[in-house]
Order: structure tokens, then sequence, then C-alpha cells
């Protein structure tokens, strides 16, 4: 029986491909060519742009990882989705396209362009939820959006050849002062680096910038001009993977070391250049600026990893809060192709790349659920809400925006002010109650299945098998607007969620998050108190994970207590040891409330004995745990803020030497440490101690 011939297009859509192909050439410009139909229809198609070009496509697997992608060019670059569309791959694939160059994107027939049928979504789904149940509202929009906007072509087996408009040849750009530099903002990025070099210490450069504008060669360039200005120059580059720094580290010639090896060799330079920053835990980033006097900290704006801009503002004011002075540049002219670029314009929109929250607002007017159905046609609203979200987690990524409109267990609560503008926004997800079946086997770490976060985080490493039975509300993502904060906006949002959660028989509200001391004190304030601190610091964050918890029924109630004095059991058992690096502000803002006995009697004269300098430290060391637990978790002594709980946490409960706690705490040394100690517990004892002994210690002045 003959084969049926392969469907093709038709000779003017042939026709077409070429002479659109050609036309981009011409111009410089990059075009997005989506061919909607039959996976042997797009083939179809392809060959005919590939005609026109003389050379096959570079294919990028659907399932393709991301990082085999990155620092790779192509002119035709071919990115099937008939199996499944993974956002965050076509961001980073827009990026290989070289000026003149086309995306080519393959996707079923319009008709079939489903969520139900794409496998990158299945991958997402939590338990319980089926293919069905995910929204179509991404994909209803990227299709409204290709079809009205003219950078990009959606071509089907029926639709007619008409060409989408194209870009006119660009004028030609002003040449920048430095022959060596494509831009003149790239010259100003190599000078900005070349006069950090020569100035005042601690005050740190970030240069922020789109793919393609040159961040990564003006680093290579500057470091090139510093070791021939003067040979005896130390310049030292780290980024995430050395694959980041690929094209800084070829014309440069200087030596490339991992972020953490940096601080655990002790590496010494005169300048460090930290490529694609944004990749690197905040934590490390803030040691290196530390240890190093001169630091460039350069980072992408926009890319499949999150947002570099969110990333500039959030780390600005960490290290303003530590006390240096940063100075920050941003590189707007693209390089590697032209500055209006179509398929760059496109993808900004499709993925709200460069979404901003709203600049000016009024009060909030109230603080409700959104309408997914509704959002996704208000694209100013959305615009804003998802810019709150990148303005507050660098981290937030092109697939974040589907999960957000479609993922059936997500829903978007936002503060709104009277014209409808979001002045903050959270994201909650429904986990639990797992079957019955599944309790047992989660607890026992045997079943694990995908979402239910807090459900099975409880049951497993909480070892708690209740904690699978119940329902949870938990906060993903929660944002205020940059300029709202500090205004009970969070809060609000919060109460809402609550009253929700309650109305819908949720046991709890629930949050996790990376653990901080600044961040604490806002959860415990709104009712959700830590009941979980995970012993790895995560490689994205460098911190520990904390989950939280505000009980909303008698079994949650009871399942929080039974947690938080698990919880204070963990900490006394690996402040010394696997917890021993845990910063004691963060440790403060975690005992706040934990249960924790008052020292007796004997305790109280063992501490009086070392507070007057009559018993070692090791010697009273019992009693002064007891103390500094019932200090710490007193919910009235921390709004006191003493700065001596921070060497209590130290040398008491992490057991940390005096010699090293003085370095960690930037004490003179170990005499200042013991005479920190002591005096100290003499304050204590004299605030808290039975009157019998406090009125011992008042007749003996403290050391």
């Amino acid at each position: 029986m003959p084969t049926e011939p392969a469907p093709a297009p038709t000779a003017q859509q042939a026709e077409s491909l070429g002479r659109w192909s050609a036309r981009l050439v011409e111009t410089g410009a990059r075009g997005l060519l989506v061919l909607a139909g039959s996976e042997r229809w797009a083939e179809a198609a392809i060959q005919a742009v590939t005609a026109h070009r003389g050379r096959s496509p570079w294919v990028i697997a659907w399932d393709e990882r991301i990082e085999g992608v990155l620092g790779q060019e192509a002119d035709l670059v071919h990115l099937p989705a008939h199996r499944g569309l993974d956002v965050d791959r076509l961001a980073a694939a827009s990026g290989t396209v070289r000026a003149g160059g086309i995306l080519i994107l393959t996707v079923p027939s319009l008709a079939d362009w489903s969520s139900a049928n794409d496998e990158a979504v299945h991958r997402l789904l939590s338990y319980g939820c089926n293919p069905g149940d995910y929204g179509d509202r991404f994909l209803a929009r990227l299709r409204r959006l290709l079809a009205e906007r003219a950078e990009a072509w959606l071509l089907t087996p029926d639709s007619e050849a008409t060409l989408p408009i194209s870009a006119s040849p660009s004028a030609p750009s002003t040449p920048p002062d430095d022959p060596e530099c494509a831009t003149p903002d790239q010259a100003a990025a190599v000078a900005a680096v070349q006069q950090l070099a020569h100035g005042r210490a601690r005050r740190p450069l970030i240069i922020a910038a789109d793919r393609g504008r040159g961040k990564s060669t003006a680093l290579g360039l500057a470091a090139q001009r510093l070791r021939r200005e003067d040979p005896e120059r130390q310049v030292l580059v780290t980024a995430p993977q050395r694959s980041n720094a690929a094209r800084l580290l070829e014309p440069a010639g200087v030596p490339f070391e991992a972020p953490d090896e940096l601080l655990r060799q002790g590496y010494l330079a005169d300048v460090l250049l930290v490529d694609e920053a944004a990749g690197i835990p905040i934590p490390l980033l803030l040691a290196l600026s530390r240890r190093f006097n001169r630091v460039v900290f350069a980072t992408t704006v926009h890319g499949y990893e999150g947002t570099g801009r969110g990333f500039a503002r959030r780390f600005d004011e960490h290290l303003r809060a530590a006390g240096q002075h940063p100075h920050r540049l941003t590189l707007e002219q693209p390089i590697r192709w032209r500055p209006d670029d179509p398929l760059e314009a496109f993808l900004a929109e499709a993925l709200l790349l460069d979404a901003e929250p709203p600049e000016s607002a009024d009060d909030v007017r109230h603080v409700a659920p959104l309408d997914r159905d509704r959002l996704v046609a208000d694209e100013a609203q959305l615009r804003a809400l998802f810019g709150l979200l990148v303005s507050a987690h660098y981290r937030t990524r092109p697939a974040d925006l589907r999960q957000m409109l479609d993922a059936p267990e997500l829903a978007i609560h936002a503060a709104l002010d009277n014209a409808g503008r979001p002045l903050g926004v959270a994201i909650t997800a429904d986990e639990g109650p797992l079957p019955e079946a599944l309790h047992e086997p989660v607890w026992l770490g045997e079943r694990r299945v995908r979402g239910h976060l807090t459900a099975q985080s409880l049951a497993t490493h909480g070892g708690q098998a209740e904690a699978a039975a119940l329902a949870y509300r938990r906060i993903l993502r929660i944002a205020v607007g940059p300029e709202q904060r500090r205004q009970g906006i969070g809060s609000r949002l919060i109460a809402a969620i609550a009253q929700g959660a309650a109305a819908d028989g949720c046991d709890a509200v629930a949050a996790s998050f990376g653990a901080t001391a600044a961040l604490m004190p806002f959860w415990r304030i709104n009712g959700l108190w830590p009941v979980r601190l995970g012993h790895r610091r995560d490689r994205a964050s460098g911190t520990h994970s904390a989950i939280v918890l505000r009980a909303l029924s008698t079994e949650a109630e009871a399942l929080g207590s039974r947690l938080r004095t698990d919880l204070h059991d963990q900490l006394a058992h690996h402040l010394p040891g696997g917890f021993r690096d845990l910063e004691p502000g963060l440790v403060w803002a975690l005992a706040v409330g934990l249960p924790a006995p008052e020292p007796d009697e004997r305790d109280w004269w063992a501490i009086a004995a070392f507070a007057s300098g009559q018993r070692s430290r090791l010697d009273a060391m019992p009693a002064l745990t007891r103390l500094t637990w019932a200090t710490l978790t007193d919910t009235n002594a921390i709004e006191s803020g003493d700065p001596a709980m921070a060497v209590l946490i130290t040398a008491i409960l992490q057991q940390i030497g005096e010699v090293e706690t003085a370095q960690r705490l930037e004490l003179s040394g170990k005499r200042a440490c013991d005479q920190t100690l002591r005096q100290a517990f003499h304050r204590l004892t004299l605030q808290r101690a039975p009157p019998r002994i406090g009125a011992f210690m008042a007749a003996r002045r403290s050391p």
C-alpha cells in the first residue's frame, strides 16, 4: 500500500518563508516563527527556511537541559514543542539566535494545543491533580499575542502566507570612544571596573544587563587592561559555574575559582569579578564582599533562571545594610542584535520579562482572591502583578507565569487600590490531606508524592504522621511594591488568606522559605510560628529552609505544639553541630516562644558563680545553657534586642570557643569574649533570678 505523502506548506507559504528569511538577513532583525500543525507539516515548512539559508537548524530537544543551551549561538534554532512547551527553555533559546536569525517554535495545531497534552506541565502537577485540571490561560494569551503582534509569525497549514511587517535596516549606532568596545554602554562598564580598581575600598560595583549586551566581554576587557597596567595586580573571576564565565575567561586569561572555594581556601585578590551573580546565594555574595575589598557583581537582567533586576535591587539593600556603598550600572544597548529586535520585544511581552510594579498607587481598597480568567484578559493588571513578584523575588522565572495562571492548586490574592492596581500579591497552594493509605508510607519516607510540601515535610522530616491528614493553604510567594512596604499590606494579605482558608475548612496556613533573622519576625507577627528548620542550606539561596504554621483547627493546634517542642529539641541538639554556623540573630528569631524551662535554684547559684568570676564557663555550662534558652524563648525579651545575646548564642548554645567567638563577632579577643559573657549573665541574673540570688549579685560588681 503506497505511503501517504507528507503534508507540505503551499508553494505560496514556502515562497513567503524564503522572502521573510531574506528580509531578516538584510535588516539584521531576529524573527520568531511559530509553526502550528502536525510534526510532518512543520518539518516540511522548516525545510523551506533551511533551503534559503543553506544550513540546517540547531535543534534543541524539548526537554534539553538549559545548561546545554546557554552560551551557544546559531542562525537557525528549532525548539520542538509538540510534546511540551517549557517556557524557561524558550527564554533561554531566544538568547542563542544570532542577528538576522530565526527561532522556530513548532507546536501542535491550534485546536490541539492544550496543557492537557503537555508533558512539560505533567511534570509539575501535584498529586491528586489530573492533566485536564491544568488551565490553558497562558496558552490562550500566547495565541492572542501571536495573532496580534507583528514581531512574530504564526503559520498554520490553512493560514494565508501574509508576511509579518518587517523591520527596516537599522541605522548605524553611535560608535564608542573606546575602540575595543562595541557600544558606549560597554565602554562605560569597562571604565567603571577600572575606576573601581583604583578607587576606595568597600564600594562594590553592580552591573546589570539583558542578554546580548556584552556584559561578560566588558569584564574580560577590563581584566586584561588591569593586568597590563600592573602585572602584579591579582584579578580573580568567579561565577555559579565555570561555563557561566566562559566569555570573560577566554580573552582575559585570569584565574577562575568557585565562590565557596574562594572563601574556604582563603584566596586574596586586588579585584574580584563575579559573573552571573544572581545565581549565587546572597549570603555567599556578602561573604565575598567582606573578604575582598574591590568586587564587581555582574548579572543578567532577564533570563530563564529569574530576573537580575530584582536581584540588583535586593542585593543593593543587603550591601548598604552591611555598611557598603555600591554603585549600579545598567547596560541597555545590545551588541549581538539590533536595539529594536523583534524576537526580544515579543518574548519580553509574552513572558513579562520586563514587567514592573505600579509606579504610583492609592491606598488599599480591598484584599481578595483574583479571578484568573479575568486577570489574563487584563494585561495592565497582569503586568503590574507579575512586576511585584519580580521586584520582591529575584528568582521569579518565566515558568512561574504559566504556573501562576494555570496550576489548579494555586490561587492569587491581591491588595488592590481604587483603580484596581495591585499594591501587594500573594500566591497560595492548597496542600493535603493525603489519602489515609499514604500516611504511614510518607511518614516512613517510603513514598513521596509531587507537591504537598507541608504535609510531607512535617510527616517525614518532622516525624508527625498525622500531619499528612491535615489540609493546608501554603503561601508560596508574597510581595509588596517597593513604595508600599511597611504599611501593613503584607499583614492584610495574610489575614485575608487565613480567613478564606478557615472558611474553606483548611486546618492551617503555612509557608516555607529561606530563613533569615530579618524575615522571621514578619511571619511571627502574623501568627505563623516556626515548626521546622531544614538541616542543609539550600544551594540556590544559601539559607536553611523553614516551615511556619498558623493553626486554624484544634488538630493543627496540637500538631503545632508538638512540632514546636521538637524544634526546641532539634535546635538544642544541633546548634553545636550541624547548626553551628547559624547566624545568632536567626537562632534568636527561631527560639522566640519555644517551650523551655526556667533555671532552678541550683542553676541560679552556678550562674551567679560564673557571673562573679568564681566558676569557669565549662563548669557552669548546663546552667548557662538553660538560662540562655529561657531568655531566648521569652516573647518579651526579644524586643530589647540585647546585642550580648549574640555572644551567648555563639559561645553557649553553639559551644564555640572564646577565640573563634571573638573572631566571628568582631570582639577584640578571648578576654573580651569572656568578659562580655560574664557581664551578660550578671545582668540576666539581676533581671530574672529569684530575689535572694538577685540581691546576692547586686552586692557584687559586674566583672
